[in-house]
């Protein structure tokens, strides 16, 4: 059996989910295409307990691409990292790193030079 749409959209990162939402809005059949996962590096791998964002979540809290979301009715969940006890590893190297200019001055990851 042979299968039409009206448009396909080559891609299943956040642009394109978007632009194959919108259009299947107007009433118009759509397929998306994407040899991954859906969701591109707005997707959050769970590895050994570990949640790794695959891009910078937080672009999608503020910006241009909320205003897409609000439109499609995609709540935005979540609240900014926190900073509090962070830890950074440099080569072979792990310690605190403090977010603040004085926190990255202390932390034992980084040189004077650095």
């Amino acid at each position: 059996m042979e299968e039409r749409w009206d448009v396909a959209v080559v891609g299943a990162g956040l642009a394109g989910l978007a632009a194959a939402a919108t259009v299947a809005r107007t009433g118009a059949s759509v397929i998306v295409l994407d040899g991954r996962s859906p969701g591109g590096r707005a997707r959050t791998d769970d590895l050994e307990g570990f949640r790794l964002n695959r891009g910078a979540h937080a672009l999608f809290r503020r910006g241009a691409g909320r205003a897409v979301l609000d439109r499609l009715g995609v709540t935005v969940r979540g609240a900014a990292p926190p900073t509090k006890g962070a830890q950074g590893r440099h080569g072979e190297r792990t310690g605190a790193v403090g977010l603040s200019s004085a926190g990255l001055v202390r932390s034992p990851l980084l040189t004077a030079r650095g």
